[in-house]
């Protein structure tokens, strides 16, 4: 997969009333091409992609920074005015104590460079990591459409409940793709993503895509463009299909399970 594939950002060209997003992004695809449903898609891959930047910590930045992109894409289309810092646990991952981050950074510093030489010996489990990054996000994003289609984290609800339920949808997605229910949409994710292969060098995403999403997009040859596209559409069509509405469905209440369960505990 992969390498620097990204391609011309999808948001939307018909959006409800609120926030705009500035942005010297190409002209939106989103819309003419299944909306949300391609919107996240295309994130998600991506994501995926970002996996391949060869250099420790910059591959989950440029990651969180596509998927905080979405965010923001999903909250501007259900008519949010605040933006996807409001909401930050939803691409930054579980809120966690001061003392814990620096243990963590620290520990990150010598594990880290480990991690990445594996994973650049054995690139199957980078691909893995990638696939894997595709599926929740792609969970994600759903999820996100649904709690903000039914009203939930609306402008008025206070700061830290807003934060509070981010935080709660993550864990539910996180929590699902922990579990043996992810399956079915790992297994559409890798057989739509091996249309990013092609008989050439594996192209390797620059360090400078961890900047932004834009920076990562731009990064992008013609060719590379070429064969995201391919694999976005292929990976939604299949999304849509009669045949995975029954493991999409299954998969989204099984997220809505374990929000329930957040919610009232």
């Amino acid at each position: 997969m992969y390498g620097a594939l990204m391609i011309d950002d999808p948001t939307d060209s018909e959006r409800p009333a609120g926030r705009r997003i500035a942005t010297d992004a190409p002209p939106d695809i989103g819309e003419e091409r299944g909306g949300v449903l391609h919107l996240t898609v295309y994130h998600a891959l991506l994501a995926a992609v970002c996996q391949f930047i060869p250099i420790p910590f910059l591959d989950d930045v440029a990651g969180d920074r596509v998927v905080r992109r979405l965010v923001d894409k999903l909250l501007e289309r259900n008519g949010r005015d605040y933006g996807a810092e409001a909401v930050a646990p939803l691409y930054e991952g579980p809120d966690r104590g001061v003392a814990s981050k620096v243990g963590g950074f620290v520990k990150g510093l010598v594990m880290k460079p480990v991690k990445k030489a594996l994973r650049t010996v054995l690139i199957v489990v980078t691909i893995r990591r990638a696939l894997m990054t595709a599926a929740r996000v792609v969970l994600l994003g759903r999820t996100i459409d649904r709690c903000l289609a039914r009203g939930e984290l609306a402008d008025d609800l206070p700061e830290a409940q807003r934060r509070e339920r981010a935080a709660q949808i993550d864990a539910a997605v996180r929590g699902v793709m922990a579990s043996p229910e992810r399956r079915g949409l790992l297994k559409l994710i890798r057989e739509s993503a091996s249309l990013l292969r092609e008989d050439e060098p594996t192209p390797r995403v620059p360090p400078t895509a961890a900047a932004d999403a834009d920076a990562a997009e731009a990064s992008l040859t013609s060719n590379e463009r070429r064969r995201l596209e391919r694999a976005a559409a292929e990976l939604e069509s299949r999304l849509q299909s009669e045949e995975q509405r029954g493991m999409l469905a299954s998969v989204d209440a099984a997220v809505d399970a374990r929000l329930y369960l957040n919610a009232t505990s």
